[in-house]
């Protein structure tokens, strides 16, 4: 499912340009995008190189059909962009689809849970 490629792309700087392309073509993008966070915060020791690692993680998740607005919260949270949560919260608010607002108060509520671990990780 998640080649030894994508791992060794995520660990070495001049790869993470490929790492994009390897999370794209996986067989299943969403997995490959959680199993890359988890790597990230495992593996990843240098803080500027993991904030690089989850900006091309932003990239991807909003690249999506259906974007996973939780996790890209949660990668703009460790990056410490609360405009773009807000923004984010925000648009799934004022959607038309009572989904899409119930979605918000749920990414609100959770990331209220995490903040601590977020903070802890930083």
């Amino acid at each position: 499912m998640y080649t030894p490629f994508t791992q060794i792309s995520l660990l070495t700087a001049p790869l993470l340009i490929k790492s994009e392309e390897a999370i794209i073509k996986s067989d299943n993008v969403q997995g490959t995008l959680s199993y890359c966070i988890n790597v990230s915060h495992s593996y990843v020791n240098l803080r500027e190189y993991r904030r690089e690692v989850f900006r091309l993680l932003v990239r991807v998740y909003q690249k999506l059909l259906c974007p996973d607005y939780l996790s890209i919260c949660q990668c703009l949270m460790f990056l410490d962009e609360p405009e773009g949560v807000a923004s984010i919260l925000e648009k799934l608010l004022r959607s038309e689809n009572k989904d899409d607002e119930l979605l918000a108060f749920q990414i609100a509520f959770d990331l209220v849970e995490n903040e601590h671990w977020i903070k802890f990780v930083v």
